[in-house]
């Protein structure tokens, strides 16, 4: 898979600047797309017009932030866009009426989790994107020069989500030379399915799983792994989920914790 087009999500937030920053080590050769939401008051009071002109300049400030980064590092494929409504609707229709490869967001505007682990428009954006999100976590950090170790994180998947993982993987690991830790959930034809592909595949891995198959020690086993890895990687849904059409856009338990509480960065396919 090629990453040639990455919209990044940009709200006034260091997170976001990190997230950038970290976006470039993978893929320095893409187009940005900065995409940025100035929310509209429905009201007719007379402060609308003030808070739409301080929406949009907040907005503006955002994108001005992210651009600099991106001229530091002499990226010149720059597209700015700025929008008005809500922010998870707005940045998901470009995304889709847009050649996007990757959205980038941010689950939180600090380094400090959410109450609801992530905030409500990065949930949004998980849940309806129909493209891979990485989402750059309130614990993650950017390594200063190279991803040497990823994540798997299979959670029950389709055999078309195994795919979709796998050639995010292997685009990074192959690229970085990066070693994969695969963390295989479900019956044993997972990890059997997974190994060999990573063996086709000629990465360097290892296959893991559950100490014991209860979702709070998964969920333990799977936070402490983020740690001590670049990166994670890891499907939306469950297959059984996939099948069932009012769990559309259902994102696993599982990811929702990573998302907001990871120690690395994750992306979500």
């Amino acid at each position: 898979m090629r990453f040639k087009n990455i919209l990044i999500g940009v709200v006034k937030s260091e997170r976001i600047v990190e997230a950038t920053k970290y976006t470039l080590l993978l893929f320095p050769n893409a187009v940005y797309h900065i995409v940025a939401v100035a929310p509209k008051l429905r009201s007719r009071v007379k402060l609308t017009s003030l808070y739409d002109k301080t929406m949009k300049r907040i907005a503006e400030d955002a994108i001005a932030m992210v651009e600099i980064i991106l001229l530091q590092e002499k990226v010149l494929a720059i597209r700015k866009v700025l929008l008005e409504g809500d922010p998870a609707k707005k940045i998901l229709e470009y995304a889709e009426n847009n050649p996007i490869d990757l959205l980038v967001i941010s689950s939180a505007v600090s380094a400090t989790p959410p109450p609801g682990i992530i905030g409500s428009t990065a949930k949004k954006i998980i849940s309806k994107s129909s493209k891979p999100v990485l989402v750059y976590t309130p614990l993650s950090t950017t390594p200063s020069d190279s991803i040497r170790n990823i994540l798997l994180v299979a959670n029950k998947p389709s055999e078309r989500e195994i795919t979709k993982m796998l050639d995010v993987v292997s685009t990074i690991a192959k690229e970085f030379n990066a070693y994969v830790f695969a963390y295989t959930i479900g019956n044993k034809d997972i990890a059997s399915v997974i190994k060999k592909r990573l063996e086709d595949l000629r990465l360097n891995h290892k296959i893991m799983e559950p100490t014991k198959e209860n979702k709070e020690n998964i969920e333990a086993e799977v936070l402490e792994l983020t740690r001590n890895v670049d990166l994670v990687i890891i499907n939306k849904t469950k297959a059984l989920e996939e099948k069932i059409p009012i769990l559309k856009y259902h994102v696993s338990s599982l990811c929702k914790s990573l998302a907001g509480l990871s120690g690395s960065p994750v992306i979500i396919v």
